[in-house]
């Protein structure tokens, strides 16, 4: 297979000025964007980086000078919590200021307008820069379109020059049509004239150790902010990265990547089960029932979703410890107070444990899925992620 740039060749170490990776990379990011709704018609809208955290951390730098340099101010930054703390420390440690608005106790722990403004009458100081994680990290639920809407809405009403910053990890993890519906709201509401997009390809491509990210900007003020960090901070992206990453773009299939996910959703389904199996008098975990996993159970607005794929987020009873969990199934979970959850969770990561290890967890959940069905179902779908 010969992987040939339109412009400039394949190139295994190079700088670039502009530090934005090869016009085919771009090309892949913008045609990826397109497909889940975001009118990326160029590739100039897109900058190469070493994961989504280099694309965020860059972007916050970048905002956190223009605004000292420009505005002669210390940028404040608004971020739900429960939350991705690494972003948040990363905005810290960039200069910007972090006030998060509480969440824990919201459906689905999903910010909404309502909260936003008595966040603000509690606070002096207005927002310039809004963090949103639409495909939500990690909490493995999406926000609700119409909810999203009233959020964008209210934080233009806020400040109207404030800047949005989307985590698009999971984007193209979760069911295509929640993601265009929450695409659409965001070009609805004019916010993508104001956002810096944060992608990562690690996750989709199953290679979380592999760092592929990119930033994608429609605002020419802000490409300009984002430009003069890239040239000021970061003198290349990395030519063995770029070639890496269109080999494997080209190399696995769409149905191969499909057949990841619904893998994942099998394991989550599975894990949920076995998790119900050991709560039979709901000692240790609350509201498992209204728990549902796309492709194997009815959603309706009260559900508490599982849109991404890679974890399962639940709630525990009151006094009983994640380490407990831990010890009691013997698969390692993550207590939410690590993601600024002030109540009691904890998230399941899917992403190494296999569908049959999960199931030998509770012997009844086994017997319901059948034995030899999972383990055949199980094989195939590893097969299919064979290269």
């Amino acid at each position: 297979m010969k992987i040939k740039s339109k412009k400039r060749g394949v190139y295994g170490t190079r700088y670039d000025v502009e530090a934005r990776g090869t016009r085919d990379a771009r090309n892949l990011i913008r045609r990826e964007m397109v497909a889940i709704g975001l009118n990326t018609d160029s590739e100039e809208q897109v900058w190469m980086a070493h994961g989504e955290m280099e694309a965020l951390g860059r972007s916050f730098r970048a905002l956190s000078n223009f605004f000292k340099r420009q505005k002669g101010k210390e940028a404040v930054l608004w971020s739900p919590s429960v939350c991705f703390t690494v972003a948040n420390n990363a905005a810290s440690d960039n200069g910007l200021i972090v006030e998060y608005i509480p969440t824990s106790d919201l459906l689905h722990q999903e910010i909404t307008a309502e909260r936003i403004q008595t966040f603000l009458d509690e606070r002096a100081k207005t927002p310039d820069i809004m963090f949103i994680t639409p495909g939500d990290n990690p909490r493995a639920c999406s926000y609700n379109a119409e909810n999203l809407r009233q959020v964008l809405l209210k934080m233009k009403e806020i400040n109207p020059e404030i800047v949005f910053i989307f985590d698009m990890a999971y984007m193209s993890m979760i069911p295509v049509e929640k993601a265009k519906a929450l695409i659409a709201v965001i070009q609805e509401t004019g916010v993508d004239q104001r956002a810096i997009f944060a992608i990562s390809e690690s996750k989709r491509l199953a290679r979380p150790g592999t760092r592929i990210g990119a930033a994608v900007i429609f605002n020419e003020e802000l490409k300009k902010v984002f430009q003069a960090d890239t040239i000021r901070n970061y003198p290349g992206f990395s030519g063995e990265v770029d070639v890496l990453f269109r080999a494997l773009s080209y190399i696995i299939p769409p149905e191969t990547i499909a057949a990841y996910i619904s893998m994942l959703r099998q394991r989550q389904q599975a894990l949920l089960e076995v998790l119900r199996d050991l709560n039979p008098e709901g000692q240790y975990f609350k509201n498992l029932d209204l728990i549902s996993v796309p492709g194997y159970s009815k959603i309706n607005a009260e559900v508490l979703k599982q849109d991404v794929p890679l974890y399962l987020w639940v709630e525990l009873q009151e006094g009983v410890s994640p380490f407990e969990i831990i010890k009691k199934l013997g698969i390692v979970g993550v207590p939410g107070s690590v993601f600024g959850d002030t109540g009691n969770h904890m998230r399941f990561s899917l992403g190494v444990v296999s569908t049959a290890d999960i199931l030998r967890k509770s012997p009844k959940t086994l017997a319901r899925w059948g034995q030899d069905l999972v383990w055949s179902r199980t094989r195939d779908l590893e097969s299919l992620l064979k290269l």
